[in-house]
């Protein structure tokens, strides 16, 4: 089934199952703002844990270049497929997950049977399959990305390993705003971006974000 989704004055269709939350992503990113950055003008996005893309077509509206990172397989192939049919041509999408470490690992379901969008590298729930995983300085580097605008991340309680990563300090500079869901296993998280240069912020939602030398100025958001 699709879904509409209209940005400004541009409409786009999100292909999705039938199962899936679809309206309430759309209230987060777009009516809400869950995921605003103070950002003046916003050139490079990495949207780590796009699931199906509601935040990447969303912001793609505003970015230069958008990265969309999803490792579910069923997620990515929509993810695709939205991408594609809205023929938007400055989203790169890419099928991994972002770690700490290199390599592959198990990808899991929620510990909420309810919950049909979320999926970790995290042992809470039952495995579903295997899936490579990258850091986000190897990331960058293999993507040619000197520097991001927003790093989003919905990764469902990886925020904490992904920032302790050996080579996250040398790409720390270079990521000016950080947003995303906090999760409660990332108990440190505010004091690992803290120790990296960053401004922490907490909202009563939930949600955090991290923001590194750049003038707070209002987003050209709608």
């Amino acid at each position: 089934m699709t879904t509409p989704l209209q940005v400004n004055e541009k409409n786009y269709s999100i292909h999705h199952d039938i199962n899936f939350n679809l309206q309430a992503q759309i209230n987060e990113i777009v009516r809400k703002k869950w995921y605003e950055c103070p950002m003046p003008e916003i050139g490079t996005v990495i949207d780590a844990g796009a699931t199906l893309g509601v935040y990447s077509l969303y912001i793609s509206a505003f970015a230069k270049q958008v990265h969309a990172i999803e490792p579910y397989t069923k997620h990515y192939e929509w993810l695709e497929k939205n991408v594609l049919e809205n023929k938007i041509e400055n989203i790169k999408t890419h099928k991994l997950a972002l770690a700490g470490t290199h390599g592959k690992r198990y990808l899991y379901s929620s510990y909420r049977p309810e919950d049909s969008n979320g999926y970790s590298l995290l042992p809470v729930g039952n495995m579903v399959e295997i899936v490579k995983t990258k850091t986000l300085g190897e990331f960058m580097s293999e993507n040619k990305i000197p520097l991001v605008s927003i790093l989003k991340t919905d990764i469902e309680g990886l925020e904490q390993e992904v920032f302790s990563a050996d080579d996250f300090g040398d790409f720390a500079p270079r990521i000016l705003c950080i947003t995303g869901e906090y999760h409660i296993q990332c108990r440190n998280l505010q004091e690992v971006l803290e120790y990296h240069g960053y401004s922490y912020s907490e909202s009563p939602r939930g949600m955090y974000t991290a923001i590194r030398n750049v003038k707070k100025v209002n987003i050209l958001l709608p």
